[in-house]
Protein backbone atom coordinates (compact mmCIF):
# COMPACT_ATOMS: atom_id res chain seq x y z
CA UNK A 1 0.00 0.00 0.00
CA UNK A 2 1.35 3.43 -0.97
CA UNK A 3 0.67 6.00 1.73
CA UNK A 4 1.30 9.73 1.73
CA UNK A 5 1.54 11.43 5.12
CA UNK A 6 0.80 15.14 4.86
CA UNK A 7 1.52 17.78 7.47
CA UNK A 8 2.07 21.50 7.81
CA UNK A 9 5.33 21.32 9.71
CA UNK A 10 7.34 19.00 11.91
CA UNK A 11 8.41 20.52 15.19
CA UNK A 12 9.98 19.25 18.38
CA UNK A 13 7.17 17.94 20.55
CA UNK A 14 4.08 15.78 20.33
CA UNK A 15 3.16 16.28 16.68
CA UNK A 16 6.66 15.51 15.44
CA UNK A 17 7.00 12.44 17.66
CA UNK A 18 3.60 11.12 16.65
CA UNK A 19 4.15 11.55 12.90
CA UNK A 20 7.63 10.06 13.03
CA UNK A 21 6.40 7.02 14.96
CA UNK A 22 3.39 6.64 12.66
CA UNK A 23 5.66 6.71 9.60
CA UNK A 24 7.97 4.10 11.07
CA UNK A 25 5.06 1.84 12.06
CA UNK A 26 3.64 2.01 8.52
CA UNK A 27 7.07 1.34 7.05
CA UNK A 28 7.47 -1.67 9.34
CA UNK A 29 4.15 -3.06 8.11
CA UNK A 30 5.43 -3.06 4.54
CA UNK A 31 3.77 0.14 3.35
CA UNK A 32 5.50 2.50 0.96
CA UNK A 33 5.57 5.74 2.94
CA UNK A 34 6.26 9.28 1.81
CA UNK A 35 5.91 12.52 3.74
CA UNK A 36 4.96 15.92 2.35
CA UNK A 37 5.60 18.92 4.56
CA UNK A 38 4.68 22.57 3.86
CA UNK A 39 7.42 23.98 6.07
CA UNK A 40 11.04 22.92 6.49
CA UNK A 41 10.82 23.68 10.21
CA UNK A 42 11.80 20.53 12.06
CA UNK A 43 12.17 18.41 8.91
CA UNK A 44 15.51 17.10 10.19
CA UNK A 45 13.76 15.30 13.04
CA UNK A 46 12.36 12.65 10.72
CA UNK A 47 13.80 9.17 10.64
CA UNK A 48 16.23 8.90 7.69
CA UNK A 49 14.49 5.88 6.14
CA UNK A 50 11.31 7.86 5.45
CA UNK A 51 11.38 9.57 2.07
CA UNK A 52 10.42 13.26 2.03
CA UNK A 53 8.77 14.61 -1.12
CA UNK A 54 7.93 18.05 -2.47
CA UNK A 55 4.84 20.21 -2.21
CA UNK A 56 3.07 19.10 -5.40
CA UNK A 57 4.05 15.45 -5.57
CA UNK A 58 0.85 13.68 -4.66
CA UNK A 59 0.86 11.29 -7.61
CA UNK A 60 1.45 7.61 -6.93
CA UNK A 61 -0.16 7.51 -3.48
CA UNK A 62 -3.37 5.49 -3.24
CA UNK A 63 -3.92 6.48 0.39
CA UNK A 64 -3.56 9.86 2.11
CA UNK A 65 -3.29 10.51 5.84
CA UNK A 66 -3.56 14.26 6.38
CA UNK A 67 -2.35 15.84 9.59
CA UNK A 68 -3.70 19.30 8.65
CA UNK A 69 -6.62 20.57 6.55
CA UNK A 70 -4.53 22.38 3.96
CA UNK A 71 -2.90 19.10 3.01
CA UNK A 72 -6.28 17.39 2.86
CA UNK A 73 -7.65 20.12 0.58
CA UNK A 74 -4.69 19.90 -1.80
CA UNK A 75 -5.06 16.13 -2.04
CA UNK A 76 -8.54 16.47 -3.55
CA UNK A 77 -7.02 18.14 -6.62
CA UNK A 78 -3.69 16.36 -6.90
CA UNK A 79 -4.74 12.84 -5.91
CA UNK A 80 -8.52 12.72 -6.48
CA UNK A 81 -8.97 8.94 -6.36
CA UNK A 82 -7.08 8.32 -3.12
CA UNK A 83 -8.81 7.21 0.07
CA UNK A 84 -8.26 9.72 2.84
CA UNK A 85 -8.10 10.01 6.60
CA UNK A 86 -8.04 13.40 8.30
CA UNK A 87 -6.32 13.12 11.70
CA UNK A 88 -7.65 15.79 14.04
CA UNK A 89 -5.31 16.57 16.92
CA UNK A 90 -6.48 20.11 17.75
CA UNK A 91 -9.80 21.93 17.96
CA UNK A 92 -8.49 24.65 15.60
CA UNK A 93 -8.69 22.04 12.83
CA UNK A 94 -12.46 21.69 13.15
CA UNK A 95 -15.14 23.95 11.65
CA UNK A 96 -18.59 23.51 10.11
CA UNK A 97 -17.32 23.98 6.54
CA UNK A 98 -14.40 21.59 7.06
CA UNK A 99 -16.63 18.88 8.45
CA UNK A 100 -19.05 19.45 5.54
CA UNK A 101 -16.21 18.94 3.05
CA UNK A 102 -15.22 15.73 4.83
CA UNK A 103 -18.86 14.57 4.76
CA UNK A 104 -19.24 15.22 1.02
CA UNK A 105 -15.90 13.62 0.11
CA UNK A 106 -16.46 10.66 2.50
CA UNK A 107 -13.15 11.45 4.16
CA UNK A 108 -12.90 9.64 7.48
CA UNK A 109 -12.22 11.96 10.39
CA UNK A 110 -10.07 10.41 13.13
CA UNK A 111 -9.88 12.30 16.44
CA UNK A 112 -7.19 11.57 19.01
CA UNK A 113 -9.39 12.31 22.04
CA UNK A 114 -13.02 12.09 23.07
CA UNK A 115 -13.23 15.87 23.56
CA UNK A 116 -12.25 16.46 19.93
CA UNK A 117 -14.55 13.71 18.69
CA UNK A 118 -17.53 15.24 20.48
CA UNK A 119 -16.82 18.61 18.92
CA UNK A 120 -16.37 17.15 15.42
CA UNK A 121 -19.62 15.17 15.63
CA UNK A 122 -21.55 18.31 16.55
CA UNK A 123 -20.36 19.93 13.31
CA UNK A 124 -20.71 16.87 11.06
CA UNK A 125 -23.90 15.75 9.30
CA UNK A 126 -22.60 12.17 9.07
CA UNK A 127 -21.81 11.28 12.67
CA UNK A 128 -20.45 7.83 11.83
CA UNK A 129 -17.83 9.49 9.63
CA UNK A 130 -16.11 10.67 12.80
CA UNK A 131 -14.16 8.12 14.80
CA UNK A 132 -12.13 8.30 17.98
CA UNK A 133 -8.83 6.45 17.88
CA UNK A 134 -7.30 7.80 21.04
CA UNK A 135 -4.29 7.12 23.19
CA UNK A 136 -6.33 6.66 26.36
CA UNK A 137 -6.51 3.92 29.02
CA UNK A 138 -8.48 0.89 27.83
CA UNK A 139 -8.17 -1.83 30.49
CA UNK A 140 -6.65 -2.37 33.95
CA UNK A 141 -3.11 -3.63 33.96
CA UNK A 142 -0.08 -3.45 36.23
CA UNK A 143 2.62 -0.89 35.71
CA UNK A 144 5.83 -2.19 34.20
CA UNK A 145 8.30 -2.60 37.07
CA UNK A 146 10.89 -0.66 35.07
CA UNK A 147 8.67 2.42 34.96
CA UNK A 148 9.18 4.12 38.31
CA UNK A 149 8.27 7.76 38.78
CA UNK A 150 11.10 9.71 40.34
CA UNK A 151 9.95 11.13 43.66
CA UNK A 152 11.14 14.68 44.23
CA UNK A 153 11.65 16.64 47.43
CA UNK A 154 11.77 20.43 47.22
CA UNK A 155 13.37 20.71 50.63
CA UNK A 156 16.50 18.66 50.03
CA UNK A 157 17.50 18.78 46.37
CA UNK A 158 17.60 20.97 43.31
CA UNK A 159 14.57 20.13 41.24
CA UNK A 160 14.96 19.94 37.46
CA UNK A 161 11.76 21.41 36.02
CA UNK A 162 11.28 21.05 32.27
CA UNK A 163 8.78 21.92 29.56
CA UNK A 164 8.45 21.03 25.88
CA UNK A 165 6.46 23.51 23.84
CA UNK A 166 6.39 25.39 20.57
CA UNK A 167 6.62 29.19 20.66
CA UNK A 168 2.88 29.74 20.46
CA UNK A 169 0.62 31.95 22.65
CA UNK A 170 -1.58 28.90 23.40
CA UNK A 171 1.39 27.33 25.24
CA UNK A 172 1.36 30.22 27.75
CA UNK A 173 5.12 30.22 28.21
CA UNK A 174 5.11 33.56 30.01
CA UNK A 175 3.17 31.81 32.79
CA UNK A 176 5.84 29.11 32.89
CA UNK A 177 8.48 31.84 33.18
CA UNK A 178 6.67 33.69 35.98
CA UNK A 179 5.97 30.38 37.74
CA UNK A 180 9.69 29.56 37.80
CA UNK A 181 10.61 33.04 39.04
CA UNK A 182 8.00 32.70 41.79
CA UNK A 183 9.47 29.41 43.03
CA UNK A 184 12.99 30.85 42.99
CA UNK A 185 11.81 33.96 44.88
CA UNK A 186 10.48 31.66 47.59
CA UNK A 187 13.96 30.22 47.98
CA UNK A 188 13.44 26.84 46.31
CA UNK A 189 16.31 25.28 44.38
CA UNK A 190 15.03 25.02 40.83
CA UNK A 191 16.89 24.17 37.62
CA UNK A 192 14.43 25.20 34.89
CA UNK A 193 14.60 24.53 31.16
CA UNK A 194 12.52 24.61 27.99
CA UNK A 195 12.87 22.46 24.89
CA UNK A 196 11.55 24.27 21.82
CA UNK A 197 12.46 25.01 18.21
CA UNK A 198 14.35 28.06 17.03
CA UNK A 199 12.04 31.04 16.36
CA UNK A 200 10.87 31.29 12.75
CA UNK A 201 9.17 34.71 12.88
CA UNK A 202 8.87 37.92 14.91
CA UNK A 203 6.10 36.66 17.19
CA UNK A 204 8.04 33.54 18.14
CA UNK A 205 11.18 35.58 18.80
CA UNK A 206 9.21 37.95 21.04
CA UNK A 207 7.85 35.01 23.04
CA UNK A 208 11.33 33.57 23.50
CA UNK A 209 12.81 36.95 24.46
CA UNK A 210 10.07 37.48 27.08
CA UNK A 211 11.12 34.42 29.08
CA UNK A 212 13.09 34.64 32.28
CA UNK A 213 16.86 34.36 32.15
CA UNK A 214 16.46 31.68 34.82
CA UNK A 215 15.19 29.27 32.15
CA UNK A 216 17.70 27.38 30.03
CA UNK A 217 16.63 27.10 26.40
CA UNK A 218 17.39 23.98 24.35
CA UNK A 219 16.85 23.47 20.64
CA UNK A 220 18.05 19.88 20.44
CA UNK A 221 16.14 17.34 18.35
CA UNK A 222 16.02 14.51 20.90
CA UNK A 223 12.99 15.06 23.15
CA UNK A 224 13.33 11.62 24.75
CA UNK A 225 16.85 12.41 25.93
CA UNK A 226 15.64 15.74 27.28
CA UNK A 227 12.74 14.19 29.20
CA UNK A 228 14.99 11.60 30.81
CA UNK A 229 17.11 14.38 32.29
CA UNK A 230 14.38 16.31 34.11
CA UNK A 231 12.55 15.53 37.36
CA UNK A 232 9.12 16.89 36.49
CA UNK A 233 7.39 18.12 33.32
CA UNK A 234 5.42 21.33 33.95
CA UNK A 235 3.08 22.27 31.10
CA UNK A 236 1.45 25.71 31.39
CA UNK A 237 -0.48 25.40 28.13
CA UNK A 238 -4.00 26.82 28.07
CA UNK A 239 -5.28 23.92 25.99
CA UNK A 240 -4.12 20.52 24.74
CA UNK A 241 -6.20 18.42 22.36
CA UNK A 242 -4.47 15.40 23.87
CA UNK A 243 -0.96 16.18 25.10
CA UNK A 244 1.27 13.64 23.39
CA UNK A 245 4.51 14.96 24.89
CA UNK A 246 2.92 14.75 28.35
CA UNK A 247 2.13 11.08 27.76
CA UNK A 248 5.69 10.45 26.54
CA UNK A 249 6.95 12.07 29.74
CA UNK A 250 4.81 9.78 31.89
CA UNK A 251 5.88 6.71 29.94
CA UNK A 252 9.50 7.63 30.68
CA UNK A 253 8.73 7.83 34.39
CA UNK A 254 8.66 11.63 34.68
CA UNK A 255 5.73 13.15 36.66
CA UNK A 256 3.55 15.70 34.86
CA UNK A 257 2.05 18.88 36.28
CA UNK A 258 -0.33 20.48 33.77
CA UNK A 259 -2.73 23.42 33.50
CA UNK A 260 -4.10 22.46 30.07
CA UNK A 261 -7.83 22.06 29.50
CA UNK A 262 -9.45 18.99 27.86
CA UNK A 263 -6.91 16.43 26.58
CA UNK A 264 -4.89 15.64 29.74
CA UNK A 265 -8.06 14.80 31.66
CA UNK A 266 -8.08 11.48 29.76
CA UNK A 267 -4.84 10.27 31.30
CA UNK A 268 -4.07 12.44 34.33
CA UNK A 269 -6.41 10.41 36.49
CA UNK A 270 -6.21 8.47 39.76
CA UNK A 271 -2.89 9.16 41.45
CA UNK A 272 -1.78 11.13 38.38
CA UNK A 273 -4.64 13.62 38.90
CA UNK A 274 -2.56 15.23 41.64
CA UNK A 275 -0.61 16.84 38.82
CA UNK A 276 -3.68 18.17 36.98
CA UNK A 277 -4.64 21.78 37.67
CA UNK A 278 -6.70 22.93 34.65
CA UNK A 279 -7.34 26.64 34.37
CA UNK A 280 -4.77 27.70 36.98
CA UNK A 281 -3.22 30.58 35.05
CA UNK A 282 -1.95 32.72 37.91
CA UNK A 283 1.75 32.19 38.60
CA UNK A 284 1.46 32.49 42.40
CA UNK A 285 -1.51 30.11 42.61
CA UNK A 286 0.25 27.67 40.30
CA UNK A 287 3.44 27.75 42.37
CA UNK A 288 1.49 27.10 45.58
CA UNK A 289 -0.33 24.12 44.05
CA UNK A 290 2.93 22.79 42.65
CA UNK A 291 4.57 22.90 46.09
CA UNK A 292 1.89 20.49 47.33
CA UNK A 293 2.38 18.12 44.38
CA UNK A 294 3.68 14.68 45.37
CA UNK A 295 3.41 11.38 43.53
CA UNK A 296 2.98 8.21 45.59
CA UNK A 297 5.16 5.70 43.77
CA UNK A 298 3.66 2.70 45.58
CA UNK A 299 0.18 3.62 44.39
CA UNK A 300 1.42 4.10 40.86
CA UNK A 301 2.96 0.63 40.55
CA UNK A 302 -0.34 -1.20 40.83
CA UNK A 303 -3.07 1.08 39.58
CA UNK A 304 -6.52 -0.42 39.19
CA UNK A 305 -9.31 -0.01 36.65
CA UNK A 306 -8.92 2.88 34.19
CA UNK A 307 -6.06 4.38 36.19
CA UNK A 308 -3.42 2.34 34.39
CA UNK A 309 -1.14 4.38 32.20
CA UNK A 310 0.78 1.59 30.51
CA UNK A 311 -2.37 0.39 28.78
CA UNK A 312 -2.41 3.53 26.66
CA UNK A 313 -3.25 2.79 23.08
CA UNK A 314 0.08 2.95 21.34
CA UNK A 315 0.92 4.38 17.94
CA UNK A 316 1.01 0.76 16.76
CA UNK A 317 -2.64 0.28 17.72
CA UNK A 318 -3.64 3.57 16.15
CA UNK A 319 -1.77 2.70 12.97
CA UNK A 320 -3.52 -0.66 12.60
CA UNK A 321 -6.93 0.97 13.05
CA UNK A 322 -6.18 3.69 10.47
CA UNK A 323 -5.06 1.02 8.00
CA UNK A 324 -8.39 -0.78 8.49
CA UNK A 325 -10.17 2.45 7.52
CA UNK A 326 -7.98 2.88 4.45
CA UNK A 327 -8.51 -0.63 3.08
Amino acid sequence: MQILLCTRELITGGGEIFLRDLANELKGLGCSVKIRCHSKAGIHHLAPNIKKIGFYRFSGASRVIANDFRSLWMSFFLSPTAKRVFVVHGRWQISRIRMLICDISLTKVVCVSEALSDQAKKLSFIKKNVQTIHLAPIRPEKFNSKTIFRFFDLEHAQLKVGNIARLDPIKNLLLFSNFIDNLLAQGHAIDASLLTFKPQNTQEKEILDSLSSNIKIYHEDKPYDYLQNIDVFVSTSMYESFGYSLVESLMLGVPVFSTAEEGPREFLIGELAKGYSPGTFNATDLANKFLEFRVDVDKLRYIRDTESLLTLRSVSNMTSQILQILK
